[in-house]
C-alpha cells in the first residue's frame, strides 16, 4: 500500500506539472485535442480486456507528459510506467476499472483546456489521490 502511494505521489507531482504546462500554453488548443482523442481512444476499449483497457489509460497520462516537450519530464514519467502497471494488475480488476472512467480523464482535459494553470494542477493531483486510494483501499 505503501509503495503505491508513494508511486502516484510521484506521478501526481510529474503529470500535474504537465497539466500545468499545457494549460499555460496559448497553442494549447493542439494538445487538447489529442488529449481527448486518448479519452476516446479509452472509451473505445472500455469492452476489452483489462490489459488493453490499462494501456489506453497509460497512454492518456503519458501523452498528457509528451506533448509538453519536456524530455526530461516524460523521461522520468516513462521510468515510473512499469511500477504504475504492476500496481494496477496488483490492485485487481474491480478496482483497476474504477480509475478508467472517462469522465475523470475528460476533467483533465477541460481544466487544462480553462488555461487555468492551478486548476489543472489540482484536478490532476485530485485524480492521482484518487486513483490510489482506489487501489490500496477499494474505495471511490
Amino acid at each position: 500500500a505503501k509503495e503505491i502511494k508513494n508511486i502516484f505521489d510521484v506521478r501526481a507531482a510529474l503529470e500535474s506539472l504537465a497539466a500545468s504546462t499545457l494549460a499555460a500554453r496559448q497553442d494549447r488548443a493542439e494538445a487538447v485535442t489529442a488529449l481527448r482523442d486518448a479519452v476516446a481512444d479509452m472509451e473505445r476499449w472500455a469492452a476489452s480486456n483489462l490489459e488493453d483497457r490499462i494501456e489506453a489509460d497509460l497512454k492518456f497520462h503519458r501523452t498528457m507528459c509528451l506533448l509538453t516537450g519536456n524530455e526530461t519530464l516524460l523521461h522520468q514519467w516513462s521510468s515510473l510506467e512499469g511500477s504504475i502497471r504492476m500496481s494496477i494488475m496488483f490492485a485487481g480488476v474491480d478496482r483497476a476499472l474504477k480509475n478508467m472512467d472517462a469522465k475523470r480523464h475528460y476533467d483533465i482535459v477541460d481544466a487544462i483546456e480553462s488555461g487555468d494553470a492551478d486548476n489543472a494542477a489540482a484536478t490532476v493531483r485530485d485524480h492521482m489521490a484518487g486513483a490510489a486510494t482506489v487501489l490500496v483501499d477499494g474505495a471511490a
